[in-house]
């Protein structure tokens, strides 16, 4: 197939074809209604096992993300994350941007993404999630017949380099934009289902969205901020838990201040039984409506699965967890952030 007879079929099917590439996975899936699906499992076997690579469609795509980067200077959030991750994860290659840069798009080519895919493609590196109302006999002996042609093996992945973490505070002043001012202080994150992986995904929800202690302290009674947020990142390898503020840039410096407060507070101070039950319920409301579509639910399995996390064990290990979270774990893991370093990124226009 080429791209365009692929897309046409796959639509005339409807269904849907998609491919990612995140810091922790790379993966295609496809959607479709479950009488089409065997057809479907056809376009996923071309588009996983048969990729041409053509050299137009590889220009079309590196045209296409190097757009983006042209744009980059224009968004003071983005051009903040950039860096935060590129300092704070370092050496380790969740430091680099996944879509790549101008320098490493440039090597790129048809015989390049082939050797990649050859050394990706194994069956030890590979886990196929399937949800839906299916026949699993059935789809289980097509995906076999389909995946018969991968050679045995352990995949080719270079080994990753650990993360030096920073053990002081340390802070990096950038200039871009024009009108608004971007703070961004990140720090240690938290592998899946680590110790304190519940209580961290507890401190998200307490800090973040319009009823979150930023959005009260700084926006809500100090008028310091267009926008707040506070994003826990886990990985496969130890993400990050980061905290921003957009605000005025003559207001930075107390910006910068009060969202580091923030974090003390949360710290030192147990949060009460009421807030910690609406956090919860919240973290919980988000994991269900991100399961509903089935493509989600899947994405999810397999990944569970790849990182050596058997889904169920471990969607169960995730309920436990933040039913006995509490307050004083909150507090313990966030504290134990803050007695380590941080990188903060103030970004300000030129």
């Amino acid at each position: 197939w080429d791209a365009k007879a692929l897309a046409d079929q796959v639509t005339n099917l409807g269904g849907s074809l998609t491919s990612w590439a995140s810091r922790s996975m790379t993966g295609v899936g496809i959607d479709f209604p479950v009488e089409q699906l065997i057809d479907g499992l056809g376009f996923l076997e071309a588009a996983l096992l048969q990729p041409r690579f053509e050299l137009r469609d590889i220009s079309q795509v590196r045209e296409s993300i190097l757009e983006e980067e042209r744009l980059l200077p224009d968004s003071p959030e983005r051009i903040a994350w950039r860096k935060l991750t590129a300092t704070l994860l370092a050496p380790h290659p969740f430091s680099l941007p996944p879509q790549g840069d101008e320098q490493s798009l440039g090597r790129l080519d048809s015989s390049r993404l082939r050797r990649l895919h050859r050394s990706l493609m194994s069956p030890e590196n590979l886990v196929v999630g399937v949800v839906g109302d299916v026949d699993p006999d059935r789809i289980l002996e097509r995906l076999v017949a389909m995946l018969e042609a991968l050679k045995p093996g352990p995949s080719l992945l270079k080994k990753r380099r650990d993360v030096r973490w920073p053990k002081k505070d340390s802070q990096i002043l950038l200039r871009a934009g024009r009108e608004q001012a971007q703070v961004l202080v990140g720090w240690r994150g938290c592998r899946f289902l680590d110790e304190d992986y519940a209580a961290m995904n507890i401190a998200e929800e307490l800090l973040a969205g319009q009823g979150g202690r930023l959005f009260m302290e700084l926006r809500e009674k100090h008028s310091l901020a267009y926008a707040v947020s506070a994003d826990h990142i886990p990985g496969w390898d130890p993400g990050m838990f980061a905290v921003s503020v957009a605000t005025e840039p003559a207001r930075v410096e107390e910006a910068a201040s009060r969202l580091r407060a923030e974090m003390a507070v949360l710290a030192q101070c147990a949060p009460d039984e009421g807030e910690i039950q609406r956090a919860r319920l919240q973290v919980r409301g988000n994991r269900a409506r991100g399961s509903q579509r089935a493509s989600s639910r899947a994405y999810r399995l397999a990944f569970l699965e790849r990182i050596g996390l058997p889904h169920q064990e471990a969607e169960a290990t995730v309920m436990r967890q933040l039913e006995a979270v509490d307050a004083d774990a909150v507090s313990a893991a966030v504290r134990r952030r803050l007695e380590e370093g941080s990188v903060e990124v103030r970004v300000v226009p030129e």
